[in-house]
């Protein structure tokens, strides 16, 4: 989820101070850490629950995937929107890009902290 939060932030840097040319390495970070952190995330839940309720808790895991990814984005088009207001302008929409982007990125590191100690843990549940 470092390496997620790592492009965000450079995204939003790379927006704040004009330099779009380089925003595809930023993007290249994003999508590699969601690659590596999604996948490792859903192994590491369905591996602590019973072989018999493997695939009650898959389903589960993306059904909470989907309803947080919707929730997501109304919580962070929210803040979008209500940092570039009324304007149509080309640096409010990047700076109102860039304050989403940190806040997205801030909420990766911080359930990256939350969830460090799962992995470590190897008792099923029943």
């Amino acid at each position: 989820m470092s390496l997620e939060a790592a492009g965000l932030f450079g995204t939003a840097v790379l927006i704040s101070f004009g330099a779009p040319q380089f925003h595809f390495a930023a993007l290249f970070f994003v999508g590699a850490g969601q690659g590596i952190a999604l996948s490792n995330l859903v192994r590491t839940v369905v591996q602590r629950v019973d072989a018999a309720q493997s695939g009650l808790a898959s389903g589960l895991v993306n059904s909470m995937l989907q309803i947080g990814g919707a929730l997501a984005t109304a919580l962070i088009g929210g803040l979008f929107f209500s940092v570039v207001g009324s304007s149509t302008g080309v640096r409010s929409i990047g700076h109102a890009y860039s304050v989403a982007a940190v806040a997205i990125a801030l909420c990766l590191l911080i359930s990256g902290w939350l969830s460090a100690g799962l992995g470590d843990k190897k008792e099923v549940l029943d």
